[in-house]
């Protein structure tokens, strides 16, 4: 071959690669202008989600974020990628970080957890990422607020507590008019035995027991009733119960037999006490109008381990409460809707019953399951996950001794809009040895403190007065009285006890009623004290 037509075959081959190679490039920017568009449309996607959410690898160092983050944190994305999660994102949640770090390395699952900060509650939830090969190498976490779902929730369980306590309502005025009736006998016979000189200690007693059943029934309605955001705190189930049924007992009737059977190394569980007592409030009015003639209620706990995912459970520690009644029972077709809002087989009633008993269960990352046959009985069996490497116990085991009562010489300012609770404190109080003061409204005790020319050592007074709050008395005084020790009593068990100063030290407060006893120990220790109330 002629050099000219190497050359030309040359030049030739050279032009064919120069199509290829500018095919190939324009491949690639199309390629590229794909995968830019994908880009955009993925990040126009993730800004698009309204709950903050950012990405991190397994060291927490934030890898990108949405805009929603950004707006949430206060941050540009130039300060927020490249810094540690738990210093950012959760620099408020950071037990909860913690947790749920542990967790997602130790599963490799979903993990969520729930928070209230600043008045707001959210749900963090993390979920992992995977390298190709299967391990872990990630996370992508999520913020969500749920305050106005938890604010609904809580209405929602606030008109169902309500329900509950009007369909017991014929049963709690049944049992206050034994109490009344009880009391109203006995002192009819202290009187008569005035007259004959005897010394009436058995009728004292009777009224006595007799009146802290009522106060032990009124504070349980009260504690129920109340409205409240729900505060999950480790909770000793046995303990609960006992109190709970204690009380509760009697609503039931006399012709239904309530036992209970604990596990004796129960463990410890995590959830709000209130919940726990709507939950078993609900079943046993359920279990009282299956048993119109009587019959049984049994109530158990145990511990359950479970080893594979049964009944929708992970594998864990688990503990189960089941309550079993011996009443009518229920068809197949009624079973299957019982949890349904709204459904109900009772005249009258909202049928938000069991539903509501089944979403506090599901919130608390339990299960419920039923079984029912006509006329053989229903059970309810409960589990709730095991609070890990916690101990708690729904409230603390206190030796109550009968101490001697030290008197005093102080001088207490007694303020109550009622008289006779003011005259009743006044003759406690004077015969402990004090000088006592009494007002039945602000305006009076003001005018008390002004004209009596002395100091006044201790204020007791009740949180709702007609004319101003207590708390807002205790300060007026104070101005006056710089070192003024105060004492706050209130028979409501409601937002009106949350004062900020009342809330600050609970040992400057007593619910009514109280016992001669408790009043006499609590004042003397608040006198006693350094500083004030």
């Amino acid at each position: 071959m002629r050099k000219g037509e190497q050359i030309a075959s040359t030049i030739n081959d050279l032009r064919k690669h120069v199509i290829l190679l500018k095919q190939h490039i324009h491949e690639q920017d199309r390629e590229t202008g794909l995968l830019r568009k994908i880009a955009d449309q993925w990040r126009s996607v993730f800004d698009a989600i309204n709950d903050p959410v950012c990405v991190s690898n397994m060291e927490g160092e934030i890898l990108r974020c949405n805009r929603a983050m950004s707006l949430f944190l206060q941050k540009p994305f130039s300060e927020i990628i490249g810094q540690k999660c738990r210093d950012t994102v959760y620099c408020n949640f950071q037990t909860e970080c913690d947790i749920l770090s542990d967790r997602l390395r130790a599963t490799g699952r979903r993990q969520s957890e729930t928070a209230r900060r600043d008045h707001h509650w959210y749900e963090i939830i993390v979920d992992p990422l995977f390298n190709v090969d299967g391990t872990l190498n990630g996370a992508v976490h999520i913020l969500k607020d749920i305050s106005e779902k938890r604010n609904l929730e809580n209405q929602l369980q606030q008109s169902q507590k309500m329900e509950a306590i009007n369909r017991l309502a014929g049963q709690v005025a049944h049992d206050f008019n034994n109490f009344l009736m009880i009391i109203l006998g006995n002192t009819e016979m202290i009187l008569e035995s005035r007259e004959k000189k005897e010394f009436p200690l058995e009728m004292l007693k009777n009224i006595y027991e007799t009146t802290e059943r009522a106060i032990q029934l009124n504070r349980q309605l009260l504690t129920f009733c109340r409205r409240q955001s729900f505060e999950p705190i480790p909770v000793q189930l046995n303990d609960l119960l006992r109190t709970l049924i204690r009380n509760l007992s009697p609503l039931m009737g006399e012709d239904i037999n309530c036992l209970l059977e604990t596990c004796d190394d129960l463990k410890t569980i995590k959830a709000d006490p209130s919940q726990i007592e709507q939950i078993i409030l609900n079943l046993m009015i359920n279990a009282k109008e299956a048993m119109p003639r009587g019959g049984r209620l049994y109530i158990t706990t145990e511990n359950r381990v479970i080893r594979v995912k049964d009944y929708e459970l992970e594998p864990g520690d688990y503990v189960t409460l089941t309550i079993q009644d011996t009443g009518t029972g229920m068809p197949p077709d009624i079973m299957e809707r019982i949890f349904d809002p709204f459904y109900t087989t009772k005249e009258s009633g909202t049928g938000l019953g069991l539903s509501t008993v089944y979403g506090i269960i599901e919130q608390l990352k339990g299960k419920i399951h039923v079984t029912s046959e006509v006329n053989s009985g229903t059970c309810f069996e409960i589990t709730f996950p095991v609070l890990k490497d916690k101990a708690g116990r729904t409230e603390p085991e206190v030796l109550k001794r009968e101490v001697k009562i030290q008197p005093g010489k102080e001088t207490v300012l007694v303020v109550d809009d009622d008289q006779s609770v003011c005259r009743l404190l006044e003759t406690i109080l004077s015969r402990l040895g004090y000088k006592v003061l009494r007002a039945t409204h602000a305006g009076e005790a003001l005018d008390t403190a002004r004209s009596c020319g002395e100091k006044i050592d201790l204020l007791l007074v009740d949180v709702v007065l007609p004319d101003r709050p207590g708390p807002e008395l205790a300060r007026e005084l104070k101005r006056t009285f710089k070192e003024l020790k105060v004492l706050y009593i209130s028979g409501y068990a409601d937002d009106r006890t949350s004062d900020p100063v009342i809330m600050r030290d609970r040992d400057h407060f007593l619910n009514k009623p109280f016992t001669i006893q408790s009043l006499a120990r609590r004042v003397r220790h608040i006198l006693d004290k350094d500083n004030g109330g």
